[in-house]
């Protein structure tokens, strides 16, 4: 490494399907093509169908800490990440999610190490996250000292990373950040476009309800979880199909598969729903759907959308906190529907599926505005590291991270 390098650090809890860690392997990415970064990913543990995407060149460090949501995981994780500073010495560490982003500020205060800490939260705060999972997986009193801990700790912080300002804005209030500390907080769209996502929309799709003279296609992508809130699609779809006929396809897998399922065969619409579960390459679907539909009764950013929007579909999303309505621009760009309103959304899926009246140029267009190049140059001024050229922004977008 030469004297004007950095070594960067990226550290997540493993590389299991999720948005989270889809957005961390982007920026990896662009990050790997910039000449004076030498990157590691280290990873609390290694696990996860995302590993075989990591790029060859990219060291990558396992601390063999399976995750867990208490006091135990944050010591044992806390002393394996002391070390690695103490031992890897890096130049700046790239953390993600509060859990960990504590973790890597206190492994920071008892290594001595100099390294300068970037956070990432891709999650609304604690408090507000357990609320929405509809069920309290912490107690009480964990969930304080975790609060607590944020507070104390975050402002020491170089910079605090939220994907979307509405997010930046409750996450600042969560913490009490005050006068010269509300500088270390940036909303940093995530990074979603570059040409790679445009060449995998057009590859083919062998699905036989994307074929000619068939219904048409409504598309959600998401892990099956109660944010996404797919009962209230599936109930709106039930609603649509009295009406017209048209096909719902889930692109996922996760913990409620089984309870979906059962509420598909309540609705009597298994003829007409498809969860086929995670699929390498969504952008193909997204190209030749209908209609994408985000339900989420709660988001930071929103992904999907842009992915969406940049694959030329029409979306219709739910107006939940956060992200959905930047993206969309309060809905110059897609509809915005309340959240869980079965009626509203079958209604807003009705109305896109009867007019033909939106530009695909136009959504393409709108998803320039998160391009990975954008993304990666914010966060390569906040590691006092040059930007991007052109032609390394051109050599990103043939990157070979997500194989074919």
């Amino acid at each position: 490494m030469s004297n004007s390098s950095k070594k960067v650090a990226l550290l997540l809890h493993d590389l299991e399907e999720g948005g989270m860690q889809f957005v961390c392997l982007k920026l990896m990415q662009a990050l790997n093509e910039h000449p004076n970064l030498e990157l590691e990913l280290v990873l609390s543990n290694q696990a996860g169908d995302f590993l075989n995407r990591v790029p060859d060149n990219i060291s990558l460090i396992n601390l063999a800490i399976p995750f867990q949501l208490c006091l135990k995981y944050v010591y044992h994780l806390t002393i394996a990440l002391s070390q690695y500073l103490r031992r890897s010495k890096p130049d700046v560490i790239l953390s993600n999610l509060p859990f960990v982003n504590l973790i890597t500020l206190l492994s920071k205060i008892l290594s001595f190490s100099q390294v300068s800490t970037i956070l990432v939260e891709h999650t609304l705060p604690l408090e507000r996250s357990l609320q929405h999972e509809g069920e309290n997986k912490l107690s009480q009193r964990f969930t304080s000292i975790l609060t607590a801990m944020t507070r104390i700790l975050y402002p020491y912080a170089d910079h605090i990373v939220t994907p979307s300002h509405g997010m930046a804005k409750e996450l600042s209030q969560a913490i009490g950040l005050k006068g010269y500390q509300l500088d270390k907080l940036k909303a940093v769209y995530n990074p979603v476009v570059d040409c790679q996502l445009f060449q995998k929309a057009q590859q083919a799709l062998e699905h036989p309800w994307f074929q000619p003279s068939q219904p048409p296609v409504i598309l959600a992508v998401g892990r099956l979880t109660a944010q996404k809130d797919y009962t209230t699609l599936l109930q709106a779809f039930a609603l649509l199909m009295k009406e017209m006929p048209a096909r719902l396809v889930i692109l996922g897998d996760g913990p409620m598969r089984a309870q979906l399922e059962a509420l598909i065969t309540t609705l009597n619409i298994e003829a007409d729903v498809d969860l086929p579960g995670f699929v390498d390459n969504p952008y193909a679907y997204m190209s030749r759907s209908s209609v994408f539909v985000l339900s989420s009764v709660w988001e930071t950013f929103g992904v999907v959308l842009v992915e969406a929007l940049a694959c030329g579909c029409p979306v219709i999303s739910t107006d939940c906190d956060y992200g959905p309505a930047e993206v969309l621009d309060n809905g110059e760009y897609g509809s915005l529907v309340p959240v869980k309103d079965t009626y509203a959304l079958s209604q807003a899926m009705k109305a896109v599926l009867t007019t033909s009246t939106h530009d695909p140029q136009k959504l393409k267009e709108r998803a320039q505005s998160f391009s990975l190049e954008q993304s990666a140059n914010q966060y390569l001024s906040m590691m006092e590291v040059s930007m991007l050229d052109s032609k390394t922004s051109a050599d990103i977008s043939q990157d070979a991270l997500f194989p074919t």
